[in-house]
């Protein structure tokens, strides 16, 4: 077996769907879609790393709320997010995908947040096609 047939693309889309479960269309028929690293992305791993050193800097008196560690939940979700094809205001005007605004997302919507998540924890959304089937 070649590892390198298992090599890891560096990033993968996600076709979003919609609180239903439906996928999701922009209004031009286009995919409403995530780019997004995986969990093992050096992007990602440095966000929890930063989250695991706050923890640890303060051991003895680590006491985390439930917002606390939902707040590093979507750090950790907006530094994998690299681009997306669209997300709009409620004025109809393209929200520009940063990290502020991945955040800001997916505390806004649980649905967008469980998609995201799932998918870049699972690492056969990452493989080549070839290894995929």
């Amino acid at each position: 077996m070649r590892l390198s047939d298992f090599e890891l693309a560096t990033t993968a889309t996600l076709h979003v769907r919609d609180i239903m479960g439906r996928p999701a269309f922009n209004s031009d028929g286009s995919p409403v879609t995530i780019e997004l690293r995986s969990d093992d992305d050096e992007v990602v791993k440095a966000q929890e790393r930063l989250a695991t050193n706050r923890r640890l800097k303060n051991l003895q008196r680590i006491r985390m709320t439930a917002e606390e560690i939902e707040a590093e939940g979507l750090d950790k979700l907006a530094a994998a997010t690299v681009a997306w094809h669209t997300f709009e205001d409620s004025d109809g005007e393209t929200i520009v995908c940063n990290r502020a605004n991945a955040r800001a997302l997916y505390a806004a919507h649980a649905f967008i947040r469980e998609q995201v998540d799932t998918f870049i924890a699972d690492r056969a959304n990452f493989l080549p096609k070839s290894a995929t089937g």
